[in-house]
């Protein structure tokens, strides 16, 4: 459990407190959030299953599926 707690404070060192810096996709998320006028974690956290609440949201969520970081059964 130790291990656990240290390995994400680790991270979140690592990354400053932005989780998306250490993500596979971070210029993807970065470049939409540019796109959309978003932070790259708010795009990160809609990547990871955060809820789709505004129009942006809705942007965000489109824009990670055309360019591949998500994919979805029911289209």
């Amino acid at each position: 459990m130790r291990s656990i707690i240290m390995s994400g404070l680790w991270t979140y060192i690592k990354t400053g407190g932005h989780p998306y810096k250490d993500a596979y996709w971070r210029e993807e998320y970065e470049r939409i959030a540019r796109d959309c006028g978003v932070t790259p974690d708010h795009v990160f956290k809609i990547a990871r299953g955060g809820p789709v609440v505004l129009d942006t949201d809705r942007l965000v969520k489109d824009e990670l599926r055309r360019c591949g970081v998500l994919h979805s059964l029911l289209v």
